[in-house]
């Protein structure tokens, strides 16, 4: 497990990770290698309030042994905070779908699933942040790269 603590701009929270291997499932489309990776419990903190997100570490990195750094844990904020955005800004499934690229009627259960996830998670970043605190974060984040 790794913590960091964040403060910028009067907004104060952490985020811990918690790995877990996964093992040799399908990791995407046209992958044919190892998809053995790590899992991480992405865990932000902020007053009383805790909320858990899943992300998934790259093949690489677990090939090469790298498991939980301060980048990771930036870059996987920085992913956190994205994907709320993604949900921000569309309204429906089928919005994420043409916004994405997806053809919403032939890859319809994946992409209901998808954003499902994404609205998910999206409620847990507002619970968490004020859609200005998400965007401060994300730009102090992405300056720690």
């Amino acid at each position: 497990m790794m913590k960091v603590d964040y403060k910028h701009n009067g907004i104060e929270f952490s985020v811990t990770a918690h790995k877990r291997r996964t093992e040799r499932r399908a990791f995407g489309r046209g992958y044919s290698g190892d998809p053995t990776h790590y899992t991480y419990t992405i865990t932000i903190k902020r007053g009383e309030v805790a909320e858990d997100f899943k992300f998934h570490d790259s093949i690489y990195n677990y090939q090469r042994g790298i498991t939980e750094t301060e980048d990771m844990i930036n870059g996987a904020l920085d992913c956190i905070i994205s994907e709320y955005y993604d949900w921000k800004n569309c309204s429906s499934a089928e919005d994420f779908a043409e916004e994405f690229g997806y053809d919403y009627y032939e890859e319809k259960r994946h992409v209901n699933a998808v954003w499902k996830a994404i609205s998910k998670n999206g409620e847990k970043v507002e619970r968490l942040f004020s859609e200005d605190e998400a965007e401060e974060i994300s730009t102090f984040v992405s300056g720690l790269a």
